[in-house]
């Protein structure tokens, strides 16, 4: 759209779309004096430039002006990546209103940001995920989450269960943490292929466990006793905390949860049993 007041001498009115992939980071490999070399590349992926909408140096009247456009994007574009430092996939048009040599040129600016879902062949990623361990003479537990994929920015509901085989054991606070895996590859012709990797802790969130709210005298699961605790998850909801999964012109992002137990025995000490869940999947909404 371009509204103007007054007439205006234009030699153009023109629109480009472009889609770049960025990835940055400090690499040490083989500088044994530990000074970091910067990596750095810019990718172009796209770049769509549309017929001028006004061409031979027109005047335009005063009033309101709007060109519609479209682009049929093909189904292999990169998803955009947000998030990371000087690491990304971003698209962006660019409007331009050319005025000649003497004049100067008017820009508009807009992000697009392309999503990509979970595609239908990919429905075992709605199969639950689940944790069950023993700990020899001290607990046993099952960690269960209903889906491994969520949509970005929702809850994850966690549904645990522990029955102690020691008498007089007793539950304390529970940890869980939401970490997220970065892997970052570029690939050059000389010295060869470099990797950066990171891991981020996201988010954490912290409970208690007790008697009174949690204990069940016959788990219809098992027909044990013990603990049952369920928990919704919030998790974040924007970009610069939380990346949605990706693998993507060397861009590689995952999604764990770190559970942390504290058992109280009864010789007064302290135990904490350390779980790990399989890795899930963050995706944006369909």
């Amino acid at each position: 759209m371009l509204c103007l007041k007054e007439p205006l001498k234009v030699e153009d009115v023109h629109l480009r779309l472009t889609g770049q992939c960025r990835i940055s980071f400090l690499d040490s490999t083989n500088t044994p004096s530990g000074i970091y070399n910067k990596l750095d590349r810019t990718t172009v992926l796209l770049k769509h430039n549309w017929p001028p909408f006004v061409a031979n140096h027109t005047t335009l009247p005063a009033g309101n002006y709007e060109w519609p456009f479209e682009l049929m994007l093909p189904g292999d574009t990169a998803e955009s990546v947000e998030g990371l430092y000087q690491t990304g996939i971003s698209y962006l048009f660019k409007a331009t209103v050319c005025r000649g040599k003497l004049f100067k040129n008017l820009h508009a600016y807009k992000r697009l940001r392309i999503i990509r879902t979970l595609a239908p062949a990919a429905m075992d990623l709605n199969h639950a995920m689940s944790v069950e361990n023993i700990w020899p003479n001290k607990v046993e537990y099952s960690i269960n989450i209903p889906q491994k994929a969520v949509v970005f920015g929702s809850s994850v509901p966690f549904q645990m269960r522990f029955s102690p085989l020691l008498k007089g054991l007793e539950m304390g606070r529970i940890t869980i943490r939401l970490m997220e895996l970065q892997e970052l590859t570029m690939t050059r012709i000389y010295p060869g292929t470099r990797m950066h990797k990171y891991d981020k802790e996201v988010m954490s969130w912290h409970f208690d466990v007790d008697r009174e709210n949690h204990w069940h005298d016959l788990i219809e699961e098992t027909g044990q006793e013990g603990w049952v605790i369920k928990r919704e998850i919030q998790l974040p909801k924007k970009l610069n905390m939380c990346i949605q999964d990706c693998l993507v012109h060397g861009i590689k992002i995952r999604h764990r949860f770190k559970l942390s137990v504290s058992l109280h025995n009864p010789t007064g000490h302290i135990s904490e049993v350390c779980v790990g869940s399989h890795a899930f999947q963050c995706r944006s909404p369909c």
